[in-house]
């Protein structure tokens, strides 16, 4: 997507997703089956990192916190679907249904703009007018300002490089302002998966199950689950306009880290305690609320805000690489760690990193909400990484900065 553009990525992306969905439709054995999901896969990865950049590239400020988070809602939207489609018809038939989104997409991707922050970087300039022109509702002065600012922002990045002869050298990776936003980004992210988000989106019949003592069927964990991840997403996307990335990320964590410690009490005890089997199952979903309307929203709203322009390709690309091992790590060591932790040690870590992501975000993550990308890669290239001191030193506070 550096290369040939965050657009061109995304419809490249789409055409391995649409192979291995027919390749599945059509399996008749574990190895047509394996070869189908490296295919969906593959997708996969090369869409996350293109999909949430062109959003936060063409977004305008007001409305990029709704915007960005969108993936999560179609993110959870789709799990949803796909349980229930899966409830009712052959797995193949789903297979086969999975692949008429990606052709819409495919074809709604042929009318839209490339991202005129990439435009303008190439040295496209006129057409990166058009571009944010059009996305601007054709507004053209808005678009000038807001391709200014980007301009000025690239002779600060010029000036910076003439005075640091060694900056312009090496890697845009390895500049201050990225190579910050990724070690703030990527910590959090570990902590995110070490903290249970997408485990408990893999395993989540097994997880209510084992705290439940199989008193609920898999069929109303999955759809309760995804219905609910459904309506948290969407809520937060939309208090995303009113409210900062800050709070909702911290109130998030916090919710999230009380629920799981929680859990790992009173599995710890419950042999003692004996009756009120519902507590755990109440606990767990208590966590899926709290996880789903900050946590899993805000990954996305980082890689399409935080992330300076001159890198954004490559540092996305590494970061959503990053994320992606993680969470194999995970999923594939659950059983194992399920069996050695057992189920209260297992949450007593998801609680732990729940509060860590936490803590990582009120020390480190600026508030983005109303702000240009300019003005947040101002953060990352000044002299201090805390955010609290970056408000200390006089820079514009608002009531969503803390």
């Amino acid at each position: 997507m550096e290369r040939l553009g965050r657009r061109t990525a995304l419809i490249i992306s789409i055409f391995p997703g649409l192979i291995g969905w027919i390749c599945i439709a059509h399996s008749e054995s574990h190895l047509a089956l394996l070869i189908g999901r490296s295919f969906t896969g593959l997708s996969t990865g090369l869409s996350l990192a293109p999909g949430v950049v062109i959003i936060g590239e063409s977004a305008e400020p007001r409305l990029r916190g709704i915007l960005v988070g969108a993936p999560s809602i179609s993110f959870s939207l789709g799990i949803l679907m796909i349980y229930t489609l899966n409830s009712a018809l052959p797995w193949q038939t789903v297979s086969l249904l999975a692949t008429v989104l990606p052709l819409v997409a495919l074809v709604s991707l042929f009318f839209l703009p490339e991202s005129p922050l990439w435009l303008e970087r190439v040295g496209r300039t006129e057409e990166a007018q058009k571009a944010m022109t059009w996305l601007r509702g054709g507004s053209e002065h808005q678009a000038r300002h807001e391709l200014l600012l980007l301009k000025q922002q690239k002779i600060q990045n010029v000036l910076f490089e003439e005075a640091h002869p060694t900056a312009r050298k090496s890697s845009p990776l390895l500049s201050r302002p990225v190579l910050r936003a990724l070690i703030v980004i990527n910590v959090f992210n570990i902590f995110l998966v070490l903290g249970g988000t997408y485990t408990i989106i893999f395993y989540a019949v097994n997880v209510l199950q084992q705290s439940s003592g199989d008193s609920i069927s898999a069929f109303e964990i999955a759809v309760g689950t995804a219905i609910a991840r459904v309506l948290l997403t969407t809520l937060a996307c939309f208090l995303l306009l009113h409210v900062g990335r800050r709070p909702l990320t911290i109130s998030s964590g916090l919710g999230s880290s009380v629920a799981a410690l929680g859990v790992s009490a009173w599995l710890y005890w419950s042999p003692k305690l004996g009756g009120y089997e519902w507590v755990p199952t109440a606990l767990v979903l208590a966590f899926v609320v709290f996880n789903s309307y900050g946590f899993f929203t805000i990954q996305a709203l980082m890689l399409g805000e935080m992330l300076p322009a001159r890198a954004r390709g490559p540092s996305s690309g590494l970061t959503c690489a990053l994320i992606n091992a993680v969470i194999f790590f995970t999923s594939k060591t659950y059983p194992w760690m399920s069996r050695v932790f057992q189920p209260h040690g297992l949450f007593l870590m998801f609680g732990t990193m729940s509060l860590a992501a936490t803590l990582v975000v009120y020390l480190f993550m600026p508030e983005t909400k109303g702000r240009t990308l300019a003005e947040i890669e101002e953060f990352f290239s000044g002299p201090s990484l805390l955010w609290r001191n970056y408000l200390l030193n006089g820079r514009r506070e608002s009531a969503t900065d803390f």
